[in-house]
């Protein structure tokens, strides 16, 4: 092979992973000219440093008879280099319907997917891609169109998790003239020729006019742009990175964020700490657009309590000088009320020995009986009710609408939902709040306030105690 060619491909790899003699490589192998060619050359190298490699082929059941040709020419290609060979199939056309996303992110969804259990399953520590500079010009074109920040004028990241592309500075026509004059065969793509994709309209219509027409050393041009904007990328996301740890906080996947720290920031870090944060809830930012980052930016400098549903069920709360991020069990579009999400329980005599009920593997509440004491504890995590008094039933129950509360040493009644928002607490913490209700009164709301007045527990007396407790 071109000795210069393996060279740049052995150096790229080997500045991104450390290899050893146990080290296995995944190579993605479509049966195309790049991949052809990245095989031998990964090849060639796996014997140089002595490690081990594999070729992995997903059939996008989109060509019919030449997809079954492209999978026989992998596998006897495989086997002939005595590579070892793993094959899937998976229908990219139904795939992108049922998840609303174009056949191109469909099927890199799909073939990421393949290679992460094949790495996970096969003891692979890396995938190798073989995208090159072309490529990356495309990407770099296709991002401009569609209209993008500096992220996307970098182009084809060299390195992304477990995933490496070690031909970004390879020029296809390197790649073809060395398989051509080599008399190496390869699998020709016919779909790469269709203008109805944008990627290939850039690659075969509007590069060749902008070279023809405006700038011959385009390719040149573009590459240099990347690799700029890559290098500034780098150290604006590094900033952010470090920013994400005192800003965002994750627990029980969630994502709670400190405004008054946030907008000290420029809107650009606001806005990719965000991106951040959903990404690190989600895994992905698929589905999230410019136009939702705008609108949860918007969302932080309301001074009103609200509330922002994202596609994917990510929601967004904001709620004084703090932002919640999730991600809901719930379909926020279904206007159905589900019963079984409202919480209510009954206690209807005096447990004989304690009593648990779990409103959330986080909350519980326990029920017990025991004589009252001058040193009993007393506070809003519990509540203690003279248990010769009590008339049962005594409910467990979340909060309604209109449901009010009259707090000790106070004449009349307010509004549950006015006192929680005086507690400055979130939407969530609202929402997970439980009330006990006493003969249609409310006389807890657990955690926050106490009125047992009517039904105060005596010394020495049998008491009813509920708490709160933290599971």
């Amino acid at each position: 092979m071109n000795d210069n060619l393996i060279k740049i491909i052995e150096a790229k790899l080997l500045s991104k992973i450390k290899i050893t003699k146990e080290t296995k490589i995944l190579i993605a192998f479509s049966g195309g000219a790049d991949s052809v060619f990245l095989l031998l050359a990964m090849k060639k190298i796996s014997e140089i440093q002595g490690f081990k490699i594999g070729a992995a082929h997903l059939n996008h059941c989109i060509r019919g008879q030449e997809a079954l040709r492209d999978k026989i020419f992998c596998k006897e290609f495989a086997f002939k280099n005595n590579i070892s060979f793993h094959y899937r199939e998976r229908d990219i056309k139904n795939i992108s319907k049922k998840l609303k996303l174009s056949l191109e992110d469909a099927g890199r969804k799909e073939r990421y997917s393949f290679f992460s259990c094949l790495m996970n399953e096969k003891g692979y520590s890396h995938t190798v891609t073989a995208h090159h500079k072309d490529d990356n010009i495309e990407q770099v074109l296709m991002n401009i169109i569609r209209g993008t920040g500096l992220k996307g004028l970098c182009g084809i990241p060299e390195k992304r998790g477990r995933i490496i592309r070690p031909m970004l500075d390879i020029e296809k026509n390197m790649i073809t003239a060395y398989l051509d004059e080599n008399h190496i065969e390869y699998c020709t793509d016919k779909t790469n020729l269709d203008t109805f994709f944008l990627r290939n309209k850039i690659r075969n219509i509007l590069i060749p006019e902008l070279e023809r027409n405006y700038n011959p050393a385009l390719k040149k041009s573009i590459s240099r742009l990347s690799g700029i904007c890559r290098e500034e990328n780098n150290f604006i996301d590094n900033y952010c990175e470090s920013l994400l740890k005192k800003i965002v906080a994750f627990k029980e996947n969630k994502a709670f964020i400190e405004l008054n720290i946030l907008k000290k920031e420029n809107v650009g870090v606001q806005k990719r700490i965000i991106i951040k944060a959903i990404n690190k809830l989600k895994g992905n930012t698929l589905k999230i657009s410019s136009v939702h980052i705008d609108k949860i930016i918007e969302l932080s400098n309301s001074s009103e309590l609200k509330e922002f549903h994202l596609p994917d069920k990510i929601v967004v709360w904001k709620y004084f000088d703090s932002m919640e991020i999730f991600i809901s069990k719930f379909n926020p579009r279904q206007k159905k009320f589900n019963k079984t999400s409202f919480f209510y329980e009954e206690i209807k005599k005096c447990p004989e020995k304690k009593l648990s009920i779990k409103y959330k593997p986080e909350i519980i509440f326990e029920i017990l009986c025991e004589q009252e004491s001058s040193s009993s504890i007393k506070n809003n995590e519990e509540i203690r009710l003279n248990a010769e008094k009590v008339e049962f039933p005594i409910i467990l129950r979340n909060i309604k609408n209109g449901d009010r509360f009259s707090p000790e040493n106070f004449n009349g009644r307010k509004k549950i939902k006015k006192i929680l928002s005086e507690k400055k607490l979130s939407p969530a913490m609202k929402k997970d709040t439980i009330v006990l209700e006493y003969c249609g009164k409310i006389i807890w709301i657990a955690g926050i306030a106490v009125n047992n007045s009517e039904i105060k527990p005596e010394k020495n007396k049998k008491t009813i105690v509920i708490k709160k407790v933290c599971g």
